[in-house]
């Protein structure tokens, strides 16, 4: 019985790794993803609370969707950008790294203005919801914010590939403060903003922790000239193929992004502005498995003989965490919405918790992509990934149609769980 005793504590102490020990990378990395987001949700749970209870619910709907908008567009725009680099950069020798990541920077953020402009400027013609964006003005705003997100994602994974997560803490924390106080001024100095408004809040916030990762960088690395990351064509040309492979992936596992146009389309600017804050106050939870399952590929591309042990520690934590965060929302949910507005509770808090139970999905989708992108099998996983995602969108589209935001939420956490099984 001692010999046992002994046995279940040594597996214990092998699972749970600590700082000091050999899966502490894994948990230290992981740690700063969920905890930079986790910074950047509570305070955007705090930001959107101002928003609530400073501007017209039809405002906050108009900027939540944008917001998300720009999120899908930026991934759409990077190209893959970010994740390729996140696998590759530990394998390049230092003097390259630069130029990759320069490279990189630009192409995201060409492209990505390019794709927002568009968006804006159709959805203006088409839908009566986008109206706020049919100013040039607006969608030049618009797409200048797609751009900046773009170019924080990529460089958000710059730094995990490079195994400094520290950086893209800081980074999320300056822009959850600093998109605050943006808003907070633009309450005092104006009585009824518009939904650009708020927007434009966002993207300062974002655009100015972009000017500090990057000062931080050229510090950190020790570039001495601009020209050494300096964006070369033939850089993106020579991996074109692999950056393809990345980026039809990612676009795999944002179809959550797709959702508040979906309620803006069918429901109109005041349910979007409910649903867009119990997505936040969920992305608490939905954020632990892509962190996890981020951290896992780098790893996994340079200690592969330490990739199932690892794998199993991510899958339980992530499972453990989306467990207790399920009971806990489905018991206090509508109490934590109440915050923002009795509106906002009434309309949304079965969502929330529904969101949040689709952290289960999320998990089994995100952690078989990372094993994908590991042993380079990404074209081989892509017709199940997309065949999930057209499950999710379908599923979610109906539920709206027919049961608001419930419908929405339970018709998507439907189809993660079956792509899950």
């Amino acid at each position: 019985m001692e010999s046992h005793a002994r046995r279940r504590i040594s597996r214990t102490a092998s699972f749970w790794p600590t700082i000091r020990g050999p899966g502490s990378v894994l948990f230290v990395n992981a740690a700063s993803l969920v905890a930079s987001t986790g910074l950047t949700s509570g305070l955007g749970v705090v930001y959107w609370f101002v928003a609530a209870h400073r501007f017209p619910i039809q405002a906050v709907g108009v900027a939540s969707a944008a917001i998300s908008a720009m999120a899908l567009l930026a991934t759409l725009g990077s190209l893959g950008q970010g994740t390729f680099l996140l696998g590759e950069l530990p394998h390049r020798a230092r003097s390259e790294a630069p130029s990759l990541i320069g490279s990189g920077l630009a192409v995201a953020a060409t492209i990505s203005a390019v794709f927002a402009f568009v968006y804006a400027t159709a959805g203006a013609a088409l839908l009566r919801a986008f109206r706020p964006f049919e100013s040039p003005l607006d969608a030049v705003i618009f797409a200048l914010g797609v751009a900046i997100m773009a170019m924080t994602m990529v460089a958000d994974d710059v730094t995990i590939g490079l195994l400094r997560g520290a950086l893209q803490l800081w980074r999320n924390g300056i822009f959850g403060v600093t998109k605050l106080a943006f808003l907070a001024a633009l309450a005092l100095l104006v009585a009824h903003g518009s939904g650009v408004d708020i927007y434009a809040t966002w993207t300062g916030g974002v655009l100015v922790s972009l000017v500090f990762l990057a000062g931080s960088a050229i510090h950190v690395a020790g570039w001495r000239t601009v020209s050494e990351i300096v964006p070369r064509l033939h850089i993106v040309q020579r991996n074109l193929r692999p950056i393809v492979d990345h980026q039809i992936l990612n676009l795999s596992l944002r179809s959550v992004l797709v959702l508040p146009t979906f309620v803006l389309a069918v429901l109109g600017a005041s349910y979007t502005a409910s649903f867009y804050v119990a997505y936040q106050v969920a992305s608490f939870v939905i954020v632990v498995p892509t962190s996890f399952s981020t951290v896992l590929y780098a790893i996994g591309r340079t200690d592969g003989h330490r990739l199932p042990g690892k794998m199993r520690q991510s899958l339980l934590t992530c499972l453990l965490v989306g467990a207790a965060s399920t009971l806990f929302f489905f018991l206090a949910g509508s109490w934590v919405l109440t915050i923002f507005g009795r509106t906002y509770a009434r309309q949304a808090a079965e969502a929330l918790w529904l969101l949040t139970a689709g952290v289960f999905g999320t998990t089994m989708k995100d952690h078989y992509v990372a094993l994908a992108r590991i042993e380079n099998r990404i074209r081989a996983a892509l017709p199940l990934l997309y065949f999930g995602t057209l499950l999710e969108l379908a599923f979610a589209l109906a539920g709206v149609i027919a049961g608001g935001l419930t419908g929405l939420a339970a018709g998507w956490l439907a189809g993660t769980l079956t792509e899950a099984a």
